[in-house]
This record gives C-alpha cells, sequence and structure tokens, in this order.
C-alpha cells in the first residue's frame, strides 16, 4: 500500500495543500474502493431488509455521535499551541464518556418506548450495540481531529484503508454464517474500533503532550471555544438529522426494506464521492486554519479549489444519473435494482453533496457558527416536508424526488454564501466551468442518445454499463491529460 500511496503523492503539485490532499485521498480512495469492490458481495449475503436495519442503525449511530463531544473536537486543530488542544480533546473524551454512560441508562430504562415510537422494532435486538458504537465513532473522530491538527495525513491515509478492510472482512465473513444484521453491524464498530487503535500513537508518543492536562486549563479551553457547544454543535445535530432523516421517515411510512434500498442507492453514490469531500474538507481546515491565524483570506484557496472539483465530479455524476438502474441491475443483482432507480434520482442531490462537504468547515473557521445553525435548521424543516408528503402519498419515488429538489436548492444557496462571504466574485470562478459545456456534452450525448432509442433491444442492459465505463474513462483520462505536465498534476 505504502509504493502505491507514494506514487500517487509523486504526481501531485508540491504545494502542502496539494501533497496533504495526495496523502490523505489517496488512503481514503483505496478505502472507500475496498469498500464499494466488497458491496456487490455483501448484497448476496444480506438482503434488502438486512440493510435495511443496518441503515437504521448507522442513521441512529450517527445522530448521538454528532453531539457525542458538543464539538469540541472540531476546535482542536485551531489553537496555535499543543497545550490547550490537548485539554480540548480531553474535554471532548470526557463528555464522549458521559453521553455513552447516559446512552446506556437511556435505553435500559426506555428501550420498549423508543421501539414503538419510531416503529423500529426490526431494531431493537441491536440497540445494545448503539452505546458502543457512540464511544467507537465518538472516540475516532476526536483522534482523526487531532491527526489533522498534527498533519498526520500520512497515518489517516493508512488508517481508512485499514478500516476498510476490517468492516469488509467481518461483514464477509459474519454474512456467511448468517449472522443477519447483526455481521453488518459487528462489522462497522469493528472499523471504529481499527481507527481509534491506529491513530492512538499520536496521543502516546515521544511528546509526552499529556503532562499539560489540568482542570484549569480545560476549563479556560471550553470557555474560549464555547461557540462549538454552543452553535456548532446544535448546528451539527440538525444538519445529521437532515441527512439520517430520509432513513428514520423511511422507515416509519414504509419499512425496512425500503431503507435498504434507498440506504444501498445513497451508499454506493456517496462512498466514492467522499473520497474527494472528505479529503479536501481536513485538509481545507487544517490549511486554512493555518492562514487565518496569519491574517490571511481564504478566499485564494477557495477560488483555486472550486472549479476543478466541478470539472472533475459533474460528468460522473451526469452518467450514473443516466446509467444507474442498469449498473445495480448488473453488480448487485436483480433485487436491488429498485435501488438504481433511487440512484438515479438522487445523483445531483449528491454531487453537490460532494461540494457542500469539501468547505463545510468554512463557517467554523471564520467563526460563523450562528448561520451554520440556520442552515442546517432550514435543511431539516424542507426536507421534512419533502418526506412527508410523499409518506402521506405513499409514493417514495415522489419523496425522492422532492428530496433530490429541495437538497439541491439548499445546497447550492450555501455554496453561494460561502463565495459571498468570502468576497469571491461567482462569475470569475465559475468562468472555467463554463468553458468546459462543450466537452461535457460530447461525453454524455451517446449515453443519453442509447437510453433514448435502444431500450428494446437485446443485451440493452449490459450496451448501458459498458458505455458508462467507457464515457467515464475517457473522461478521466482527458483530465489527466489536460492536468497532468511534467510528471505532475497541475
Amino acid at each position: 500500500m505504502k509504493p502505491l500511496l507514494k506514487k500517487f503523492s509523486s504526481i501531485i503539485p508540491k504545494s502542502r495543500f496539494s501533497q496533504n490532499f495526495a496523502k490523505l485521498a489517496g488512503g481514503t480512495g483505496l478505502g472507500q474502493v475496498l469498500l464499494v469492490l466488497g458491496t456487490p458481495v455483501l448484497t448476496r449475503l444480506y438482503d434488502p431488509q438486512g440493510f435495511g436495519v443496518f441503515f437504521i442503525f448507522v442513521a441512529v449511530l450517527g445522530v448521538l455521535s454528532v453531539v457525542s463531544s458538543l464539538r469540541y473536537s472540531f476546535a482542536i486543530p485551531l489553537p496555535k499551541d499543543d497545550k490547550t488542544a490537548i485539554n480540548l480533546l480531553v474535554l471532548s473524551l470526557a463528555l464522549v464518556v458521559l453521553l455513552t454512560g447516559l446512552i446506556g441508562w437511556g435505553l435500559w430504562g426506555w428501550k420498549d418506548l423508543l421501539v414503538s415510537s419510531f416503529k423500529v422494532s426490526k431494531l431493537e435486538p441491536y440497540l445494545w450495540f448503539v452505546a458502543l458504537g457512540v464511544f467507537t465513532l465518538g472516540t475516532f473522530q476526536i483522534f482523526q481531529f487531532w491527526a489533522i491538527r498534527k498533519k498526520a495525513f500520512g497515518l489517516l491515509a493508512y488508517t481508512k484503508i485499514y478500516q476498510a478492510l476490517a468492516i469488509l472482512f467481518v461483514q464477509i465473513i459474519l454474512g456467511i454464517k448468517e449472522f443477519g444484521p447483526t455481521g453488518l453491524i459487528i462489522g462497522q464498530i469493528t472499523g471504529q474500533i481499527i481507527g481509534v487503535l491506529c491513530l492512538s500513537k499520536l496521543m502516546f508518543g515521544k511528546d509526552k503532550i499529556l503532562k499539560f492536562v489540568n482542570l484549569k486549563t480545560i476549563a479556560r479551553a471550553g470557555h474560549r471555544y464555547r461557540k462549538f457547544p454552543l452553535f456548532s454543535s446544535f448546528s451539527g445535530l440538525i444538519n445529521t438529522l437532515s441527512s439520517e432523516a430520509p432513513v428514520f421517515f423511511i422507515s416509519f411510512f414504509f419499512g425496512p426494506i425500503i431503507v435498504g434500498l434507498y440506504g444501498l442507492g445513497y451508499r454506493v453514490l456517496q462512498t466514492p464521492s467522499s473520497l474527494i469531500s472528505q479529503a479536501i474538507s481536513h485538509v481545507f481546515y487544517s490549511s486554512g486554519a493555518e492562514k487565518i491565524h496569519s491574517g490571511m483570506p481564504i478566499g485564494t484557496m477557495i477560488k483555486s479549489i472550486f472549479p476543478k472539483l466541478v470539472q472533475i465530479c459533474f460528468i460522473p455524476f451526469v452518467l450514473i444519473g443516466l446509467a444507474a438502474p442498469e449498473i445495480f441491475l448488473i453488480i448487485f443483482g436483480a433485487q436491488w435494482q429498485d435501488a438504481g432507480v433511487y440512484a438515479q434520482w438522487m445523483s445531483p442531490w449528491v454531487f453537490l453533496t460532494i461540494i457542500y462537504i469539501s468547505f463545510s468547515s468554512i463557517p467554523s473557521l471564520i467563526e460563523k457558527q450562528e448561520f451554520d445553525l440556520i442552515f442546517h435548521s432550514w435543511m431539516l424543516i424542507t426536507r421534512t416536508i419533502a418526506l412527508c408528503v410523499g409518506g402521506i402519498l405513499q409514493n417514495f419515488l415522489i419523496s425522492i424526488i422532492l428530496l433530490t429538489l429541495v437538497s439541491s436548492i439548499n445546497l447550492s444557496a450555501f455554496i453561494y454564501w460561502v463565495m459571498r462571504s468570502n468576497n469571491i466574485n461567482v462569475i470569475d470562478v465559475f468562468r472555467p466551468i463554463f468553458i468546459e459545456i462543450g466537452p461535457m456534452v460530447l461525453f454524455i450525448l451517446p449515453l443519453f442518445i442509447l437510453k433514448v432509442v435502444g431500450n428494446e433491444k437485446p443485451a440493452y442492459d449490459v450496451f448501458i454499463v459498458i458505455l458508462f465505463i467507457l464515457s467515464g474513462s475517457l473522461w478521466i483520462f482527458r483530465l489527466f491529460k489536460r492536468y497532468y505536465k511534467d510528471g505532475r498534476l497541475i
């Protein structure tokens, strides 16, 4: 793995941002590729209902873990000195332990009420995994932000790969043993534990940083970064609720089987896309904090990254939007074809999500957490309305179409706010993208024509997938040829 990551890093520009991105994107990418390659195996070991229960569990875990440290973990990269940062880390860990205890106590006393209120009876046997999942995920997120502070992007990259291998190994073995949803859940938690173990070496190395920890400094650091629990934690909770709202509402209105189909469609779209967005987000947060410490604006970074991000991602998502049903039918099996239909409709929303995640740290960097809170509250309200309309009509496709529409509008508004709040001329940013419209159409047109006129031909599904792979590969080759010069990407 190390030679592959070094080779990937060697073709990236020599700037610190690009090299850090290369390390993290390389490791994250390989990890995501492993997860995607393993998914066709998992879809033949677990049925849609099993995946549905798993996705409900992951949604619950995501909502609880986002407030596990009251977002003090997000402040870890920001202080100039390690003394303040390590006290923030200890404060974050203490809050995770406290929340884990509260969750265990709550499940002991009110498990039946929770199950009946949210109609998640299929999840009841697995609720005891929630407390363990919150503890391991919350701890991993804290250590991850310490790694970002220390710019240990190489270690983060390897960690992502080890996590993917652990998740797949456990899920496949337990799937063969017919563990059902338990196998998927245990695999997920195992990956989180591996992540904690890999990153913990930064905490107990040669620096002896724990000697700086004391209650007075913890209290001072907690007060200095109080906006994170007061605003960012609520904003993060609402953001996660709006992201996971489809899972909860689909479970309530349509049941775990539809959750499984929706979840697989979203996972296949979102997993590879996080290769780019999470890597950019982590490196951008670290580099942006440095610039702000130096009194420099971050607008130039945004203007450099945004056009390339759109150019790289737009064509693949248009092609997926055209070919998703056929891709899911051939790769995952006939029982998952409806997941491809849902993925087809979700592709514009997930494309904009990549851009949003890449720049989602900006409100925290410029200490505009209030905007984050308002934005995510509005997202939750509009998504809830969209899902309820489809649920009341008992038509899941309507829910997906409305959800994509409101999400796309809101994410576009966030991107516009990012530009305006950093004094960026929107026209200047989009000009390089407009130049690419002609070539973009040429790469989309063959697949579009085949979809319109060829659906009665023999082996139509196979032709669609072949043309999808061919068009996507040619687009990647064109981008590589355009940005690769003198042995490096420019």
